[in-house]
């Protein structure tokens, strides 16, 4: 079967379609591609008829449906997906395992699909898309035997782009880094994350991450893309960094750079060889650095330049009544724990700074 055949003898014999896409919804259309299809695929010829039409609601999100109804075949194209596709200036998608550029495409290999569950269910008396259907579609279309069950077009809802431009949509084959080691998978679902299968043999075969989508590339991608290469905030793949966590100082190593680090803790402890996903701005080149910044964060700056860290002696007055205390936490304000001897020893009161001053 020659495709680009069929598709070039149906742009110049439609009504409804050009080659940017599809401007109007005539069934004629959609009778003219069966009969290509037949004169290039012989097996049609020799099955019982079939209505072919446009058929679909605004909403929908399905391209394509073969139905039967009281003893009647019916092969139905949903031109709104494709519309909206147009519309949203998407420049390309995911059929049945084929990365097209243009809404013509998509429609033609759709059709391909509904035909191979035509000829399975005349054939064989039931449709699905098991191994049969997919031996089918690949015998007569050519389609993947992997990968001959999915046409869900993108939308600006359910496709996403990264920082280099490459725009990922439910499945595309996509690769990106995971605790150093490089993941191949098949996009599930877009949202502000994209769910990946992992289609690798090994302990992740199956397993589905959420990755950011700068860290997806195309499976198909060139190997030295700036996934690796480029250098973020002074910080490289394979750098060591150190970062704040829960009080701690920990170091490790960066295993994958997009908007967030991905760090693997080398040295030893509770988090030993724990990964994190660390904003750039959080990465430190050195433990004192990072010391340094732990303690500048845990510390209160009031309009009179004074600076109040975590362990300070401070006193305030509150009520009329004068207080000494050790500031033990900082967020907005400061908790003090009230260290007078007093009624009020030890309670924990939460001080603006401007209210403090240092015991001297």
């Amino acid at each position: 079967m020659d495709r680009e055949k069929i598709k070039s003898e149906f742009l110049s014999k439609c009504a409804g379609w050009t080659k940017d896409g599809l401007v109007t919804c005539y069934n004629s259309d959609l009778i003219l591609l069966f009969r290509l299809y037949a004169e290039n695929v012989s097996v049609l010829n020799e099955l019982k008829e079939v209505t072919v039409r446009y058929f679909g609601g605004t909403n929908a999100t399905w391209t394509g449906m073969f139905r039967e109804r009281k003893g009647a075949y019916y092969l139905d194209i949903n031109p709104y997906p494709f519309l909206r596709m147009q519309r949203a200036h998407i420049p390309s998608a995911n059929i049945d395992g084929f990365r097209v550029e243009n809404t013509l495409d998509a429609m033609l290999l759709v059709f391909e699909h509904e035909l191979t569950h035509f000829i399975e269910r005349v054939k064989y008396g039931k449709t699905s898309h098991g191994k049969r259907f997919k031996a089918l579609a690949a015998t007569y279309f050519g389609h993947d035997p992997s990968n001959a069950v999915g046409h869900t077009l993108p939308t600006k809802k359910n496709s996403v782009r990264n920082t280099q431009g490459a725009a990922f949509s439910p499945g595309d084959k996509v690769r990106f880094n995971h605790s150093g080691e490089v993941l191949h998978g098949v996009v599930i679902s877009v949202n502000k994350r994209v769910s990946v299968k992992v289609s690798d043999r090994g302990k992740y075969f199956c397993a589905k991450f959420y990755v950011p989508k700068d860290m997806l590339q195309m499976a198909d991608a060139p190997e030295n893309a700036p996934e690796n290469a480029q250098e973020h905030s002074g910080f490289m793949d394979g750098d060591k960094a150190y970062f704040l966590h829960e009080g701690h100082i920990l170091e490790g190593l960066i295993t994958g750079i997009t908007k967030r680090a991905t760090v693997k803790v080398t040295e030893e402890g509770e988090f030993a060889g724990t990964v994190f996903y660390v904003p750039l701005r959080m990465l430190y080149k050195s433990r004192e650095d990072a010391q340094t910044a732990e303690k500048l964060r845990n510390s209160l700056k009031n309009a009179n330049g004074d600076v109040f860290y975590v362990g300070d002696k401070v006193c305030f007055e509150h009520m009329y009544t004068y207080f000494e205390g050790e500031i033990v936490r900082v967020t907005k304000r400061a908790s003090v724990r009230i260290t007078s001897p007093d009624e009020f020893c030890g309670k924990l009161f939460y001080v603006p700074a401007g209210m403090l001053r240092h015991i001297k």
